[in-house]
């Protein structure tokens, strides 16, 4: 599933900006909002997503669904949001980004966290 920070990534590719300023001036946040989303302090709220899912050309139900599931308490409701993900076919979705954006999008920390994983 893709995470917040990853959103964030993806739109970051997709108009070619890469300076967290002004992406988070795009999204009507400040810098320490956007510095949160990649702390998980915080997650995506649904103006954000909006936004994101607006920039970027996709249905916000995606974004929706990713940031629930990342805000989730519990294994049963991950499970949840994952049954959710893939009814609504997120897994292809998320198949079809990666394939079709550069790598670079996919930040170093992000990459050395699924290597962990």
């Amino acid at each position: 599933m893709i995470t917040s920070i990853e959103w964030i990534s993806v739109l970051k590719s997709k108009v070619s900006v890469q300076s967290d300023y002004a992406i988070a001036k795009l999204l009507g946040v400040s810098s320490a909002t956007l510095s949160s989303y990649r702390t998980r302090k915080t997650f995506l709220d649904k103006i954000v997503c909006n936004r994101i899912a607006f920039l970027i050309e996709i249905d916000p139900k995606y974004l929706y669904v990713s940031t629930h599931y990342e805000r989730a308490q519990s294994p049963e409701e991950m499970q949840v949001w994952m049954s959710l993900w893939e009814a609504i076919e997120g897994p292809q979705l998320e198949e079809n980004i990666r394939e079709n954006l550069d790598s670079k999008w996919l930040m170093p920390a992000v990459r050395m966290m699924r290597c962990m994983a």
